[in-house]
């Protein structure tokens, strides 16, 4: 079996030039997420250094409506403010000077964090009137129906 030696060349240089524009590629996705990272550290580390931490929450969908469980432990608990929009939620409260010093066994940077703050993007729109919020100690339970489309 003969091999055409310039129909081989070309076909490798041909493949080489894709996998170059894949490398591309894939190295301007790298770069780019890795700008995203950055910024959410310098975000996180900006608030972190304001005295300001976001709280854990999970969202779980439930047919009808959301369950949005919010953890804020070491809040004081009537300073908890929660804000319901279409598409957000909004967070507040403040933290206990002691009990955030004792959760963090003393390290000293977490001992300057002062508050919760955070805006929660729900995956789909809410009708707030229908929102309800149950406090167990420092967690929320809001349970709210998915907005009708019209």
């Amino acid at each position: 079996m003969s091999v055409d030696r310039d129909k081989f060349e070309s076909l490798i240089r041909r493949t080489l030039d894709r996998l170059s524009e894949l490398e591309r590629l894939m190295w301007e996705e790298i770069i780019d997420t890795m700008g995203e990272v950055e910024e959410l550290f310098n975000d996180r580390y900006t608030r972190l250094s304001q005295g300001v931490t976001e709280p854990l929450y999970t969202i779980i969908d439930k047919g009808d409506h959301i369950m949005v469980v919010i953890d804020v432990p070491g809040s004081i608990e009537n300073t908890i403010q929660v804000d319901i929009t279409e598409e957000t939620i909004g967070i507040r409260a403040k933290l206990s000077e002691d009990l955030m010093r004792r959760a963090m066994h003393g390290i000293e940077w977490a001992s300057r964090i002062r508050m919760y703050s955070g805006v929660i993007r729900l995956p789909m729109r809410v009708d707030p009137s229908t929102a309800t919020i149950e406090r167990r100690g420092t967690t929320l339970i809001i349970r709210v129906k998915k907005a009708t489309e019209s």
